[in-house]
């Protein structure tokens, strides 16, 4: 079939599924509109990574073809209009970020973590401080009309860090080992409990209308249980779970069913205590070793590999056989996940990119103030990645925690909802969050090839 053919194809689907919308007045919950939704940002993600080729990572055209999916009404196809608003789209975004932030975590080592904590802290409070700072002037010389509690509102939405798409980056470039990216998912992991907290007090505050100094010593009280119980109790519930379960089922269906479960009751129980959900799903990540999992059947192509080491003559080739085993044994959690980010994980992105408004690119305000909300995030964050002296590529660590990302878009909508925020301020937030997730990228690639990365292990 020729290349014309397929776009015959695609353009019939198009216009299928907008003469589809046009039959119904409103987008409800469930529309069959959602199975092209689906069909067509994973197509047009993969099509567009093309843009690999000229040195972008994947995530760009996974925004991009969230943009174009997002704005075809333009072009008279109607099918997706008002589709950012639907429960379901919403929903499978929210899975996308569990699984990428549950991906990176069993791909991150607790001990290597542990390490860059000092410097972690240093540079989360550092970037906290900068943002917020930042993002409460230029909302009150932007809105001097608004209160107090949108300014800091706004400060609270770029003192936010999205570790998931940063994330996304490194784990394209492969560089998830380095002490750079261990330190960027560290001082993430501080950067959000502090402005998830400071949103916790402000929403509060904002629908009592009274400061309570209750509310604060709750917030901290339930984030001190979370991570007690996550790293504390946690990691020492797994291995006796994954025990019981290999009594049950050895099998490579039960070790998914157990790696999946332990992901979403993490990622409900950081929502319960008032958390990021995604934080969550990387505190499962993290606390799941491998060795917890090795007792569950091995893949066939593992096993077989294993009965021609033992058929060969040959010492030195069947111990590198059982070596490479034993290494791709201690992989298999992050395999067996892949199947699952590879669907979830674009949708999250391709839902970023379907939030953006072309018209707003158009409106003055709208712009300025979404181009001061970039400048104080790239600014303060990377200010505050040379917070620690130490020699390391320091630009790295300042651009990884750069983009506002999930945590910042929920803040917004939130604080939409609770009066805080006007339409043109939202628009101005949403506009800086999809600008940054495209630009940090960017500006990663040229800041790795400046400096060579510091490497933890092989």
């Amino acid at each position: 079939m020729s290349r014309n053919q397929y776009w015959i194809i695609w353009l019939s689907l198009l216009l299928i599924g907008s003469s589809y919308a046009l039959a119904s007045n409103e987008m409800h919950d469930f529309t069959p509109a959602i199975y092209l939704w689906l069909a067509l940002s994973i197509f047009m993600s993969r099509s567009l990574a093309i843009v690999k080729k000229i040195g972008l990572p994947l995530v760009t055209s996974e925004i991009l073809a969230g943009v174009i999916l997002g704005n075809l009404h333009y072009f008279g196809i109607n099918t997706f209009v008002g589709m950012e608003q639907n429960e379901i789209i919403q929903f499978l975004a929210q899975i996308g970020a569990m699984i990428l932030m549950f991906e990176i975590g069993l791909e991150t080592q607790l001990e290597d973590i542990a390490t860059k904590l000092g410097s972690g802290i240093k540079i989360a409070l550092y970037g906290t401080i900068l943002t917020f700072a930042g993002g409460y002037l230029i909302s009150q010389y932007s809105y001097p009309t608004a209160n107090n509690g949108t300014w800091i509102l706004i400060g609270l939405i770029c003192a936010a860090t999205a570790t998931g798409i940063s994330g996304k980056v490194f784990k394209d470039l492969k560089i998830l080992n380095s002490a750079e990216v261990q330190t960027v998912l560290g001082a993430s992991l501080i950067d959000e409990v502090i402005s998830i907290l400071c949103f916790a007090v402000l929403s509060g505050l904002m629908i009592t209308g009274i400061f309570s100094v209750n509310e604060l010593v709750l917030a901290s009280i339930k984030t001190a249980l979370f991570f007690l119980i996550s790293v504390g109790i946690g990691s020492r519930l797994t291995p006796q779970l994954t025990k019981l379960s290999i009594k049950i089922h050895a099998g490579i269906s039960m070790k998914i069913g157990i790696l999946f479960m332990l992901c979403t009751f993490y990622t409900w129980l950081a929502s319960q205590l008032g958390l990021a959900p995604v934080i969550g799903a990387f505190i499962a990540g993290i606390i799941i070793k491998p060795k917890d999992f090795q007792n569950f059947s091995q893949a066939k192509f593992l096993r077989d590999f294993k009965q021609i080491a033992q058929k060969t003559n040959d010492e030195a080739a069947r111990l590198q056989i059982i070596k490479t085993v034993n290494t791709y044994q201690l992989k298999s959690l992050d395999e067996l996940i892949k199947p699952l980010s590879n669907i979830f994980v674009p949708i999250f992105f391709t839902y970023i990119g379907l939030i953006f408004k072309i018209q707003d690119l158009f409106n003055l305000r709208i712009l300025s103030f979404a181009a001061l909300i970039i400048g104080v995030s790239l600014c303060g964050r990377i200010i505050s990645g040379f917070a620690d002296a130490k020699r390391l590529n320091m630009l790295v660590i300042g651009l990884g925690m750069t983009p506002i990302g999930e945590a910042g878009l929920i803040f917004a909508i939130t604080g939409q909802q609770l009066g805080l925020l006007s339409d043109d301020m939202l628009s101005a937030i949403i506009m800086a969050l999809v600008m940054i997730t495209i630009l940090t990228p960017v500006l990663l690639k040229f800041a790795i090839k400046g400096k060579k990365l510091t490497h933890l292990h092989n």
